[in-house]
């Protein structure tokens, strides 16, 4: 396979190019300026390309290579108006734009969860990809934005688009699992909060599995896929995870739901949590073959692992 990988400096893209390069795959990524040191320990893998040629929600010339699938995980930096048009809407615009010019197989877009309007559903309802898509913030709308320009570059050019929207991505990167709980437990501190919340939650290593068993599908047309992990756990069972694998007493830190609230402007995916919907993913188990490796407990267990 022969991989076009844009955003592949991120969270989400590092996982996804080391996964490739380990089946023996080719990937050329595109970064922005500045980030080639995020692959750094890549370097002098002659089956990895790095083109640093996005630059403020537009890209330079695509190479004229042939490419098996796209992969597009651009995100915004930061959350901001600008920043999630320009990432979510105007680069996805420039992007289909020059892959008229250059022969590519499929493509595989990360949207999210957002484009549902979690908040504004019933807690416990079940969302499923043929669910009426109503954002209830701007980053949910610019999602749907590029989502229907991927439905228009597919109309189009009848080159197979799919979408994946994740649930909570969780492991290194994700800043209130590693920078936070996990911290907080290393350091003899144990939070008790939204106990009998759905979970959603999905490790990275999954997420780039999925894509990439997307990226080399042989399935055709426009497909819509929810990415989860063990859809009828509840978050008490993540705790559950912190307090046995990582050894040491620990004061019990009860944090109130109204807290919670308050902490969900910064971590969006508290904001997921408090919504108490639960993402079905059994479409991409069936069509893709996708099921998830790892649980919780074996999350925290890695993570602790690698430092």
């Amino acid at each position: 396979m022969n991989l076009l990988v844009t955003g592949g400096t991120g969270f989400i893209g590092r996982c996804l190019v080391e996964e490739s390069l380990r089946r023996g795959w080719t990937v050329t990524v595109i970064a922005r300026p500045g980030r080639r040191g995020a692959l750094r320990s890549l370097d002098g893998d002659a089956r990895i390309g790095i083109l640093e040629n996005c630059v403020h929600g537009s890209l330079g010339p695509l190479p004229s290579t042939a490419f098996d699938a796209l992969i597009n995980l651009v995100g915004p930096g930061r959350d901001s108006w600008a920043t999630n048009w320009h990432s979510n809407v105007e680069y996805v615009r420039h992007l289909t734009a020059q892959l008229r010019r250059v022969s590519v197989g499929r493509v595989v877009h990360f949207s999210s969860v957002a484009v549902y309007g979690t908040s504004r559903r019933e807690s416990g309802s079940v969302i499923r990809e043929d669910d009426h898509l109503a954002p209830d913030d701007w980053y949910g709308v610019t999602k749907v934005l590029g989502e229907r320009i991927w439905r228009l570059y597919h109309d189009e050019t009848g080159v197979p688009v799919t979408i994946l929207r994740p649930s909570w991505v969780i492991g290194q990167g994700s800043r209130l699992l590693d920078r936070y709980l996990l911290a907080a437990a290393r350091s003899g501190l144990l939070m008790y909060m939204l106990p009998a919340a759905p979970q959603n939650a999905v490790y990275v290593k999954d997420v780039a599995r999925a894509a990439l068993m997307a990226a080399s599908s042989s399935s055709s047309g426009f497909r819509v896929y929810n990415v989860n992990a063990n859809a009828g756990e509840r978050f008490g069972v993540f705790l559950q995870a912190l307090r046995h694998e990582v050894p040491g007493r620990k004061i019990p830190i009860f944090i109130p739901t109204l807290a919670v609230k308050m902490l969900a402007i910064r971590f969006g995916s508290l904001r997921f949590l408090l919504s108490g919907v639960i993402l079905d993913a059994a479409k991409a188990e069936e069509e893709l073959g996708f099921v998830p490796s790892y649980d919780a407990r074996s999350v925290i267990r890695e993570m602790i692992a690698s430092g």
